[in-house]
């Protein structure tokens, strides 16, 4: 993952794209919260139906819930969910 844009592949505003047309893997679904497009591969968690990118997660679940349900981050707490 690229540490700059934190993707699998760079796209072309990233300052590590390689200048190669890749392309991109396909779109599994879209944010619970904001509607961006979520690709294969990309960091994302999944209740039921609903999808909710990295971003969402992490601006969404509040430090205290983390831990007051003894999770160390974003990921524990939805494997938690589970």
């Amino acid at each position: 993952m690229c540490d700059i844009c934190l993707r699998r592949i760079c796209p072309p505003p990233c300052p590590n794209y390689s200048g190669e047309g890749v392309e991109l893997p396909s779109v599994i679904g879209s944010c619970f919260n904001c509607c961006e497009r979520i690709r294969e591969g990309d960091e994302a968690y999944i209740y039921g139906k609903r999808l909710l990118c990295r971003d969402c997660a992490e601006n969404t679940v509040s430090e205290e819930l983390l831990c007051f349900l003894d999770c160390a981050d974003v990921r524990e707490f939805f494997d938690k969910l589970c």
